[in-house]
């Protein structure tokens, strides 16, 4: 939301044409494609939190990595997809010409979102999802930083460009947090078993 509000801002300061908003909730939409494709692999983490409570880790990185190829691969043809027919499609469906607009960015930050989303699910069923505010409040430190000068300096594009890297960021920080916990708790399990040998 943070680079909408700023959007915001510079319409009323008149650094940007009015009806900016709009053309960027327009671009915004496809964003949230591979999100909603997500909801087809939910059932996937049900399973996840069951061969995690049976302590079978390698089955649990086996499923994590099903899911995030697929999403992968979706990500791929959507970005390609999006190239070739995101603008004509919208420009059609809204009866305006974006012409002078881009996708890519957004879409890549939505799919950065998701793969997050995807990360943010394992580390709910390992039980650490309390670390996820490190995420959330280094990314929001981010967005606050660099939304203002980004859309002052590159406008819409600027606006995209602080949202798909703020999700990039959150979405690299939860990878290292997910990394880290998933590490800590395999290898406290080994030591406890090495324990019971011994």
């Amino acid at each position: 939301n943070t680079p909408k509000m700023v959007i915001d801002t510079a319409i009323q300061d008149g650094r940007i044409e009015q009806g900016a908003q709009t053309v960027f909730n327009i671009l915004f939409m496809p964003a949230s494609v591979l999100s909603l494709a997500y909801i087809v692999f939910r059932p996937l983490i049900t399973q996840m939190a069951i061969v995690w409570g049976d302590k079978k880790y390698r089955e649990f990185i086996k499923i994590l990595g099903r899911i995030l190829l697929c999403l992968f691969g979706m990500a791929i043809v959507l970005i390609i997809g999006s190239a070739i027919l995101g603008i004509p499609v919208l420009s059609v469906i809204y009866g305006m010409n974006l012409d002078k607009y881009k996708l890519l960015l957004i879409i890549v930050g939505g799919c950065c979102y998701t793969f997050a989303a995807v990360l943010d699910n394992a580390l709910v069923v390992i039980r650490k999802q309390y670390l996820l505010i490190v995420s959330y409040i280094v990314s929001w430190i981010y967005i606050k930083v660099v939304a203002e000068p980004f859309v002052n300096k590159w406008k819409l594009f600027g606006a995209s460009m602080g949202y798909t890297t703020a999700m990039l960021i959150f979405l690299v920080v939860t990878a290292m947090i997910f990394v880290i916990c998933f590490y800590m708790e395999t290898h406290k399990e080994r030591g406890k078993k090495s324990e019971k040998i011994q």
